[in-house]
């Protein structure tokens, strides 16, 4: 390049340089109209919480939330046991222990880890661990809330207590375990999910009238004193789905009026798998194995179809009054009474049941106007069927081979 093309480069640069210092010149010197306003966040806008630890306390409790808003805690709790924890004494509050704990060291009565005295609206309770209160870990009388992701163990009385006085609360995600009466306690028309109760003494969970208990687990369950103590105890007119009751020290399942239970599980409880004696319940596809005490138990109208009832000390499936019970299987049921079926009663229906290999009867029958049909039975160490009293039965048709009779409501003996 010649002396003469880089002066020329040269004065383009400089040109160029000028032109953009002089843009910005221009634009620190016209600012926008207006105020001048901040460009950061106030620390409400970052966190517009209210810390608990912030809170003041009473005689009845470490702190006391009284406004309505969302509070959150900056580290574990400690308390003697001689008052609450946390106290919640308004509607429309959202309490996040935000993965701390609230654990007491000694105390004794009834001084819970949360404590809600009155029935209150929109209260939301998550995330964190209680433990070790004289009283219950989380004690509150929501009614339309949640409870969820709360772990709450060794306490002296429930793990996490909604009252049943209380209404339309989810309990989601929870543990409740080593507790002094309970694990869970839900109310009203709530809602349990994804929850366990293990080792409390007292019962597992506890649901209303009208609540629903789906993917849930109660196990080893017991009355200090007693070998008692139920893995599910639901209310009137409410639901279970895909849940498991299981080495607890009395029922499996305690099973009030009208409930519905589906795809569940008993399996080694302390006494009957499935307690049903109360009026029309419905079991469907549900399983009973290996429980001290019968299968299932039924009465008043109660309907179990498509469900199993195996290796039970006692009858695989019992039924008192009025009930239906088809489709199912009883299988390798023991002890003096290790009937596959014991229908004790009258006016039942059963109907399309296999029973094999039962210490007992196959099928056995005592009782009045009991209607048995297109039932199977074989190898069963008793009898494949007994029949007492005056009942409407299909005929019984024993030996293999080719089924050569036309009776379409015939039992099968072989």
């Amino acid at each position: 390049m010649s002396f003469n093309a880089r002066a020329l480069a040269h004065r383009l640069i400089a040109a160029t340089l000028a032109a953009s210092l002089g843009a910005f010149a221009v634009a620190d010197l016209n600012p926008p109209p207006g105020p001048i306003a901040p460009t950061m966040r106030s620390l409400d806008q970052i966190e517009p919480r209210t810390p608990v630890q912030s809170l003041p306390g009473s005689s009845a409790a470490i702190h006391v939330i009284s406004q309505p808003g969302s509070y959150y805690l900056t580290g574990d709790i400690v308390g003697d046991g001689t008052r609450h924890g946390i106290q919640i004494n308004i509607s429309n509050v959202t309490l996040d222990l935000n993965g701390f704990s609230l654990r007491a060291t000694g105390g004794s009565g009834s001084f819970n880890g949360v404590h809600m005295p009155n029935f209150r609206v929109n209260v939301v309770i998550k995330n964190g661990n209680v433990f070790n209160w004289p009283g219950s870990g989380v004690n509150a009388l929501i009614d339309s809330g949640r409870i969820e992701r709360i772990t709450a163990s060794s306490n002296g009385e429930w793990g996490i207590s909604n009252a049943i006085g209380a209404f339309s609360t989810n309990i989601v995600t929870c543990e409740a375990f080593n507790n002094g009466a309970g694990g869970i306690l839900a109310g009203s028309n709530g809602v349990v999910i994804d929850c366990v109760a293990r080792a409390n003494t007292g019962n597992g969970i506890v649901i209303g009238s009208n609540g629903t208990i789906s993917n849930s687990a109660a196990t080893a369950t017991t009355i200090a004193g007693t070998g008692t103590g139920r893995g599910f105890v639901l209310g009137a007119g409410s639901m279970a789905t895909n849940c498991v009751a299981s080495n607890n020290g009395s029922f499996g399942f305690e099973v009030g009026s009208g409930v519905v239970v589906r795809n569940s599980i008993a399996r080694s409880n302390g006494s009957d798998g499935f307690f049903a004696a109360f009026n029309s319940a419905l079991l469907v596809n549900c399983t009973a194995v290996s429980n001290s005490g019968p299968g299932f138990t039924l009465d008043q109208g109660t309907t179990l179809r498509d469900s199993t009832a195996n290796s039970n000390n006692g009858p695989g499936i019992r039924a008192f009054l009025r009930c239906v019970v088809v489709n199912n299987t009883a299988a390798g049921n023991t002890g003096p009474d290790g009937h596959g079926i014991l229908i004790d009663g009258t006016d039942n229906r059963v109907e399309g049941n296999s029973v094999v290999n039962n210490s007992a009867n196959g099928l056995r029958v005592d009782g009045l106007r009991n209607l048995v049909i297109q039932n199977s039975a074989s190898n069963n160490i008793g009898s494949n069927y007994n029949f007492t009293g005056t009942n409407t039965t299909g005929q019984i048709i024993t030996g293999g081979g080719v089924i050569t009779a036309s009776n379409p409501w015939a039992n099968f003996s072989n």
